[in-house]
């Protein structure tokens, strides 16, 4: 008997845990930390280990993941005897996660090395390869691990109303963080293959569709276990409540995040961010001059919405700016009738895009260049002066200032590792006056980091989208590019478009930092800008842009980010105007849904006279005859093949009965029930019933294994319902 529990106990973990034991799952999770690269980090953990032995550097960071996968470990290492489920949940949702941020890295490396395979085998070298096929392992692996955190919830054997809709929540919140995690796949910029010509250089496209594939397949798998789990776990809480209960922690967690850090932020150059590298004393100085601040978290469209004179910061715009859902924006504020003026801080070439786009748009827009937005480049590179500096050549200070309003009292200003404005004929042509240059003859912006100055490998190559709009409208034709040095560089800029609409560009965002701001003349500079774009007026609210200056590729979450990244998406879907009117839609059909009506109200009583009558049905079953407590052991010891055994001998006797104790086949039986069958019987009720008789002998030879009580009163009932509808034998 003992050998025979022990056995049984053996077969119901194997199905209990439908093969993903915690311990199992838990190691899979250590396993997959050495490869993953979060986005941002330099390189992987296997990475990071190769390097620490060759060379001997340690990047601690990207050890991140290995240090979470052995937190994660000694978690699961805790709670799974008293909570042995759980554990597949906690590994794989982190795994769901970790693929999505691993997809910006894994699509590139693939299509990296798929793209030289077709273009030029010669550029193929042992790290290409290695990174490619490790990127393609793991990307096989992740629908592997959509499909296992899929059984996960299926293992789960909620008791109770309540652990139904967490487990609803669950899967929806997974899920969502999932699709959220893969978003910065989309934000990478395109490979640009070496050698690539016509629609060879198309391959780069090919990277946006890995991660495409994988969300496809995530929302896949997540509407079949909202399916499965709806059809096995019945309950009068269900998957409205569920959404419902999502909607509120997603509306509540950037509130509740603000309690916890203030809306304060690390973040380079946000006017939150106390620490030397942040623009806080920026923002602090201007609301001591009688100025109202506000911050944009989320979408542009908030400009349009405040209906007041505007002048907007944008400092180190390193997120893209969105041209169909972003810049239209920009565009509509110049031409409002209130007064809009941009103050706008590069960073390495990070404006150049805005810039374009804002160009481009207007430009389009009134067909001409007149009061079109000016186009201004900014090379990606670093200023560097060999005359004039602070404590390095890249801390250049500018001495060089033309008479103009934002210059008075402005004799020097330092700068930090900034960019440049590309000047001559192309700023000219547009209208810029320039404000301040770098030195004549010792200063360049260096672009590949060497320190010193070479026409090939430090120029601009004017993007070719440009260059036929620059030769068209400006006359201005440049085939070999822009030289970045042997002349001044120029630093500062401003152009006044019409009254009450101005602009300032700033080559460097860091001269208004809190390290900088108080350091030579830099916070007299500030004092002079904004004068200059408010006019001196202090009714005109001073707007940050905090939604543009978030690291590259990556998403934060601080309770500003997370605020803005929702109220993002809703603002820009409420001023859509093809999206718009989805809103009132969707608010009727939800009233509708929930107010009760006559309909559900008889569907409800007869739901629950079904429920009664089940219970009745549960009650005979579990009579206190000496058979009855025979079967309640096996249930309660979930021995339930046993006790289905045990319980169809009664139904077997009368099929015995019916075929004259002859040996049958389920196709025989199905056979002598139509021929004996008094009355009509549907085609769907002979499937029904051989689908039972099959699966029965299933459960008798073993071959299938009942896990769950749920899955065992179904077949209970399933049999009550046969034996009812043989008759007459």
């Amino acid at each position: 008997m003992a050998k025979r529990k022990k056995k049984s106990k053996k077969k119901r973990e194997k199905g209990y845990y439908r093969l993903q034991s915690p311990i199992g799952t838990a190691f899979r999770l250590l396993f997959l930390s050495l490869f993953v690269q979060f986005p941002g980090d330099s390189s992987s953990a296997i990475f990071t280990i190769i390097n620490a032995i060759k060379i001997g550097y340690f990047d601690i960071m990207g050890m991140l993941p290995v240090i979470i996968a052995v937190g994660i470990f000694i978690i699961s290492l805790i709670i799974r005897k008293k909570w042995p489920r759980v554990v597949p949940i906690l590994c794989n949702t982190v795994m769901f996660i970790w693929l999505g941020m691993y997809m910006t890295w894994m699509s590139r490396s693939i299509v990296e090395l798929l793209g030289y395979i077709i273009i030029d085998t010669n550029q193929i070298n042992g790290e290409l390869i290695f990174n490619g096929v490790v990127g393609l392992f793991w990307y096989i692996i992740s629908f592997g691990t959509i499909n296992r955190m899929k059984n996960s919830f299926r293992d789960l054997e909620p008791e109770t109303d309540t652990m139904i809709v967490v487990i609803w929540v669950m899967i929806i919140m997974v899920h969502i963080f999932g699709i959220l995690a893969t978003i910065p796949a989309f934000l990478q910029p395109g490979i640009d293959f070496l050698g690539a010509s016509g629609y060879e250089s198309m391959i780069s496209f090919l990277m946006y569709l890995f991660p495409i594939g994988y969300i496809i397949k995530l929302i896949m798998s997540g509407l079949r276990a909202i399916r499965e789990f709806r059809r096995a776990k019945k309950s009068q809480w269900g998957l409205q409540q569920a959404l419902l209960v999502v909607l509120f922690i997603f509306a509540w967690i950037p509130l509740l995040g603000h309690v916890i850090d203030g809306g304060m932020n690390s973040r380079d150059h946000s006017v939150y961010n106390t620490r030397p590298t942040g623009n806080s004393e920026f923002r602090e100085y201007v609301e001591s001059q009688g100025y109202e601040t506000y911050a944009i978290q989320s979408s542009l469209s908030s400009l349009i919405r405040m209906n007041r004179s505007v002048v907007l910061v944008v400092f180190d715009p390193k997120q893209t700016y969105n041209p169909l859902a972003e810049v239209p924006f920009f565009i509509e504020m110049f031409n409002q009738s209130h007064d809009f003026s941009m103050l706008i801080c590069d960073d390495h070439g990070s404006t150049t895009s805005l810039m374009t786009e804002m160009f481009l748009s207007s430009a389009a827009a009134s067909g001409s260049l007149d009061n079109t937005v000016p186009l201004a480049l900014f090379p990606k590179g670093t200023l560097i002066d060999n005359a004039t500096y602070d404590t390095a050549p890249w801390f250049p200070i500018i001495q060089d200032f033309t008479s103009h309003p934002t210059t008075s009292g402005v004799t020097q200003v330092v700068l930090s590792r900034a960019s440049a404005i590309l000047g001559g004929d192309l700023l000219s042509f547009f209208g810029w006056e320039t404000i301040g240059r770098s030195s004549a003859s010792y200063s360049f912006v260096d672009v590949n980091g060497d320190n010193m100055y070479r026409y090939e490998d430090d120029n601009y190559p004017i993007p070719e989208a440009l260059i036929n709009v620059l030769a068209d409208f400006a006359g201005l034709y440049f085939p070999e590019g822009i030289p970045l040095g042997g002349y001044p560089q120029v630093t500062f800029a401003a152009k006044e478009i019409s009254a009450g609409r101005r602009i300032f560009l700033s080559s460097d965002a860091s001269l208004f930092d809190n390290e900088l701001i108080t350091k030579y003349d830099n916070l007299q500079f500030a004092q002079n800008i904004m004068e200059w774009l408010t006019g001196g007026d202090t009714s005109i609210a001073i707007v940050f842009d905090e939604s543009h200056n978030a690291p590259y590729g990556r998403r934060e979450f601080n309770s500003a980010a997370m605020f803005g990244m929702f109220q993002g998406y809703i603002n820009w879907l409420s001023t859509n105007p093809f999206l718009s009117w989805i809103y009132p839609l969707w608010a009727v059909r939800i009233i509708a849904r929930w107010v009760p009506k006559e309909g559900d109200k008889r569907r409800r009583k007869r739901r629950q006279e079904e429920e009664v009558e089940e219970e009745i049905k549960e009650l005979q079953f579990r009579t206190s005859s000496f058979f009855a407590e025979k079967i309640n052991w096996y249930r309660i010891n979930k021995e339930y093949n046993q006790a289905l055994v045990l319980l169809y001998r009664r139904l077997e006797r009368k099929i015995n009965k019916m075929m004259g104790g002859a040996a049958s086949s389920v196709d025989t039986i199905l056979a002598t029930i139509k021929e004996a069958q008094k009355q009509y019987m549907k085609d769907e009720e002979y499937l029904r019933i051989k689908a039972f008789l099959i699966k029965m002998e299933q459960v008798k030879k073993n071959e299938i294994e009942i896990v769950d009580e749920s899955e065992f009163r179904d077949m209970f009932f399933e049999m009550e319902w046969v034996n009812e509808h043989i008759r007459h034998f």
